[in-house]
């Protein structure tokens, strides 16, 4: 908690009491101390690959929402309802998180939350630009291989850990084909261990 001041009224909407002199004040008056924390992160946070939509539960006394993908934000203004269609993104692994915004936040002063849970969600690669696609799923984690022949290169999207079964899934679609691999690309994944 943090202490923002006296105020005449249980709330920022009173007047704020800078001065704690008898001067100005002709009767009894109550104060009231005002103490503020960081709003609680919102859950429930859930995407809808049709509709490209995101939605969470409501956070008690949020004025808005942020909507961030890999710590870029998305909307301009807070959002005020619980749901925010993210559009059209980029190939790659998307990161959404949500902040709940607080109306005592000031430039000096955050009492936003902190982010949801992060919900992951991959936009492959159309259909043409890979000759061969590969679930190398592993941990409960969603990760896809596009493999292009023509190429060499193994594009990896996805979270977490690759399953150790990648090259066997790669050499399931020619003999050897793991060794024409010449490039392996992790850029727009969230992968930690292959």
């Amino acid at each position: 908690y943090t202490f923002m001041g006296y105020y005449t009224q249980n709330s920022t909407a009173g007047g704020k009491v800078t001065s704690l002199s008898a001067t100005g004040y002709t009767a009894d008056i109550t104060l009231y101390a005002l103490w503020v924390s960081a709003l609680d992160a919102p859950t429930g946070l859930a995407f809808d690959k049709d509709a490209m939509t995101l939605s969470w539960n409501a956070v008690n006394n949020a004025v808005g929402y942020n909507v961030y993908d890999w710590g870029e934000k998305l909307n301009t203004t807070p959002i005020t309802g619980t749901s925010f269609t993210v559009g059209t993104r980029p190939v790659g692994t998307c990161r959404f998180t949500v902040v709940a915004v607080s109306v005592n936040t000031t430039e000096t002063m955050d009492f936003n939350s902190a982010p949801s849970e992060e919900v992951t969600y991959i936009v492959e690669p159309e259909e043409g630009t890979y000759t061969n696609k590969i679930d190398v799923s592993a941990d409960g984690k969603t990760a896809l291989g596009f493999y292009d022949k023509n190429s060499g290169t193994l594009t990896i999207l996805g979270e977490g850990r690759v399953d150790e079964s990648i090259i066997d899934k790669i050499n399931a679609i020619g003999e050897d084909e793991a060794k024409n691999i010449t490039t392996i690309d992790l850029s727009n994944s969230a992968i930690t261990t292959i």
